[in-house]
């Protein structure tokens, strides 16, 4: 597999996330080489494009019910660990808001900018931020780096090896892309429990816990390698799909 990024350019929500180190560089939806999409499908994945809005509202569900579970617990030191977890969000949507007030900025400063914008990723009207531009424009802004761009760095790419001793990597035919890199596995151990106790199919809440316990299982986490997504989130892969 290729982990070298394809695109020299990132649009203003990616160019944010690089800048907060949500992400190493362009966000990338992608299948293995040998699996066959139809142009439907094709044409799908083609048009999903990064949403910061979207990951802040994914984190923030883990973070509430990660908060609601250390309530039950009722042990001082997960309760607190969680009330920090919120706390450290919020800091991190201002400082999102304070770099895309800085990057707006400085776009509309046209031909003087010191962000070059490229027309090869251009839709939706979005300008496209080329990386080496956004590079220099962050050092000069002061904003640390250390984790930001390198041209070696890795991108943050939706795919999935097919491997015989996980069956959870193989893809369903019929399945419509995967948003999340784990939401192939989830669709896969959802099946699976669904075959064991048919009824799950209608009760998605207890399905997506199972699931968690699954992903758990398997080492199968969310962004940060650390835990699977939230039972909430997970519930966003069984959408549009068949058990």
């Amino acid at each position: 597999m290729n982990d070298v990024p394809c695109r020299t350019f990132v649009s203003v929500d990616e160019a944010i996330a690089i800048l907060l180190k949500r992400i190493d560089g362009p966000v990338e939806y992608r299948v293995s080489p040998d699996e066959y999409l139809s142009s439907e499908d094709q044409e799908q994945l083609d048009s999903i494009e990064y949403s910061l809005h979207e990951d802040f509202e994914e984190e923030h569900d883990e973070l509430l019910e990660a908060l609601g579970n250390a309530k039950k617990s009722q042990v001082p030191e997960k309760i607190e660990h969680a009330r920090e977890a919120l706390r450290q969000y919020k800091e991190s949507k201002r400082l999102a808001y304070t770099y895309r007030c800085h990057l707006e900025d400085e776009l509309s400063k046209g031909d003087k900018s010191a962000l070059r914008v490229t027309g090869s990723g251009s839709s939706y009207g979005k300008p496209w931020i080329t990386l080496i531009s956004l590079y220099e424009w962050a050092v000069k802004k002061h904003i640390p780096t250390d984790y930001m761009l390198s041209l070696n760095a890795s991108n943050k790419t939706q795919e999935s090896t097919q491997a015989d001793d996980k069956p959870w990597s193989v893809a369903q035919e019929g399945d419509p892309p995967e948003r999340y890199s784990w939401f192939r596995a989830a669709r896969y151990f959802a099946r699976q429990h669904i075959r064991k106790s048919p009824t799950l199919s209608t009760k998605k809440e207890i399905l997506a816990k199972k699931v968690y316990d699954s992903l758990k299982s398997v080492g199968v986490y969310k962004r940060g390698g650390k835990e699977p997504p939230c039972p909430g989130t997970i519930l966003k892969a069984f959408t549009k799909i068949t058990f």
